[in-house]
C-alpha cells in the first residue's frame, strides 16, 4: 500500500545577538520565507518527499545564513511526533545575508517508513 505523505519543512536562520526585533520581524513575514514539500510515489522513488526553501536576507553581510529540514512522523500508539531516521538535513550554512534570497533543498530525500501509511510534518 501507498505511504500518504505530508510534511513541513521547518526553516530556521542564526541572526547576530544584536540584530534588531523589528528587522527580525520583517524577515519572519517575507514572502521570500518558504519551504514546499512535494510527495513522490513512483517506481524510481516510492514513498518518497522532496523538501525546498527560500529564505530573505536582511542585506547584512555580516550575517551567517543556515537553512534546516527536519519530518517527523505522528506514532498513533503513543499520540507523539518522532524524528524520522535519516530524515534531518542538519544546519546548512547558505551564505551571507548581503543576499536578497538565499534558497536551499537538503542532500537527500527521506523515504517514509514501512507503515500502510503514515502522517508526516
Amino acid at each position: 500500500m501507498r505511504a500518504t505523505l505530508g510534511a513541513i519543512a521547518l526553516l530556521m536562520a542564526a541572526a547576530p545577538a544584536g540584530a534588531a526585533a523589528r528587522q527580525a520581524d520583517a524577515i519572519t513575514h517575507s514572502k521570500r520565507l518558504w519551504a514546499t514539500v512535494n510527495v513522490c510515489d513512483t517506481v524510481g522513488h516510492p514513498d518518497s518527499i522532496g523538501i525546498r526553501g527560500s529564505m530573505p536576507g536582511s542585506g547584512d553581510k555580516a550575517e551567517v545564513m543556515y537553512m534546516r529540514f527536519q519530518v517527523q512522523v505522528f506514532d498513533q500508539d503513543d499520540a507523539h511526533w518522532h524524528n524520522l531516521a535519516g530524515a534531518d538535513s542538519g544546519f546548512v550554512e547558505l551564505g551571507s545575508g548581503r543576499a536578497r534570497t538565499r534558497p536551499a533543498r537538503p542532500a537527500s530525500s527521506p523515504s517514509s517508513p514501512a507503515a500502510s501509511s503514515a502522517t508526516s510534518r
